[in-house]
């Protein structure tokens, strides 16, 4: 008896490492974030800021899925080398030379820009007819504004999320 309570107990706490694990990697691919970094902004004031936990050193592409306010939906894969281009993607109805394209009537031809700095993802109005916003805020006229996965990205009237495709 003695015996097999040693094996039971070693067997429950693989089983807890292993449950560790897995939720650990679950959590990572999600993105959950951790209050570990810390920023100092221009007037040099140093603020802890929320980041996203490491989800892999290589991300392959991002997604911005969704649906417009007919249900139809919509979704545009980026990939992360594009992201990290001094120009990053243009996104709209028709933006010249742009393969990010999302073909509804309240999207401007060229209404957003995504690019990736300091391995971080910004996104920016370019002066759209319908407005972006990012988790209910406008970021109308604001330049470049912080996205981390799961946000909400609103292009004219197209409600998009964004997502991690591949690793």
């Amino acid at each position: 008896m003695q015996l097999s309570t040693e094996i039971m107990l070693v067997i429950i706490c693989i089983a807890f490492v292993v449950m560790a694990l897995v939720f650990y990697r679950i959590g990572r691919r999600a993105g959950l974030q951790v209050p570990n970094a810390t920023t100092m902004d221009v007037d040099g004031v140093v603020a802890v800021e929320p980041q996203r936990a490491d989800i892999d050193l290589v991300i392959a592409e991002y997604l911005l899925d969704g649906t417009d306010d007919k249900g139809l939906r919509y979704n545009v894969r980026v990939p992360d080398r594009q992201l990290r281009t001094e120009a990053g993607i243009i996104i709209g109805r028709n933006p010249e030379g742009s393969p990010y394209i999302i073909n509804h009537a309240d999207v401007s031809r060229k209404h957003a820009r995504m690019r990736m700095m300091q391995d971080r993802i910004f996104i920016e109005d370019l002066g759209s007819t319908n407005g972006t916003s990012v988790n209910g805020q406008s970021i109308d006229n604001k330049g470049p504004t912080s996205v981390i996965v799961g946000d909400q990205i609103v292009i004219g009237s197209v409600v998009l999320n964004l997502q991690i495709v591949g690793a």
